[in-house]
């Protein structure tokens, strides 16, 4: 079990999913398509889609623009169920309030890898943190 940071907004908020790994900063604008799939050839799960995954990423990086995309995807029911970063992200975190996904930030660092990818975690949000258990 770990602990994360997260705000008020979330709370009592559950969410149950398989996690999607990435190592590496993402930008919502130029590394994820408007269908939630990964279109940068450099992440390692190139063409692997965020729709309905827990996102574990380091922070985001980029275009403010990024939050609207956030936005675009929630709408149309392709975003991630809940995004988790290891540094807290302005931009990350404006996307996910405005679209309702919980979020979480600083993660621990071993949660940072990519053999989490596909197991099945439940993040249970309360006030200002978040329990991240590992299910299977």
């Amino acid at each position: 079990m770990w602990r994360a940071k997260s705000i008020s907004l979330f709370n009592g908020r559950y969410v149950k999913g398989r996690l999607l790994v990435l190592e590496k900063p993402i930008s919502f604008f130029g590394d994820i398509d408007y269908s939630g799939k990964i279109i940068n050839r450099e992440l390692k799960y190139f063409n692997e889609s965020v729709a309905k995954r827990i996102l574990v990423i380091p922070h985001g990086r980029g275009s403010t623009v990024s939050s609207y995309i956030i936005y675009s995807l929630a709408k149309r029911n392709l975003a991630p169920s809940a995004i988790l970063s290891l540094y807290p992200d302005t931009i990350v975190l404006v996307g996910c309030v405005i679209s309702n996904i919980p979020y979480a930030y600083e993660i621990p660092r071993a949660l940072l890898n990519h053999e989490y990818t596909n197991k099945i975690f439940e993040i249970k949000f309360t006030r200002n943190k978040a329990i991240i258990r590992e299910i299977s």
